[in-house]
């Protein structure tokens, strides 16, 4: 008779079954409670509230930097129209 990986494989299986059934077993004998609901929706809504006011924080501040960049934007605009206009003055200068 020869080794055949079958017969060989067939314990760690049978093994592994025997496994997953007492875990469920034990799982199923355990007892459980549900968390109290009032409780717990009081926390979520406790940290929803508190997630929701940083939330609007941080969006005033972004607001703040936006409007704060778009001024800066309007000033480099400026100074960019100022230096065409000076290199566009040197051109015509030069030729």
């Amino acid at each position: 008779m020869g080794f055949d990986p079958a017969i060989v494989l067939f314990g760690p299986v049978v093994l592994f079954l025997v496994a997953i059934l007492v875990g469920v077993i034990v799982v199923a004998l355990s007892p459980w409670e549900p968390p109290d609901a009032e409780e717990s929706i009081t926390q979520d809504a406790d940290n929803f509230s508190g997630r929701l006011a940083a939330i609007s924080q941080q969006i005033a501040t972004l607001k703040a930097e936006v409007d704060h960049l778009d001024e800066e934007v309007e000033l480099l605009r400026g100074e960019r129209d100022q230096l065409r206009t000076v290199l566009t003055r040197v051109a015509e200068l030069l030729e």
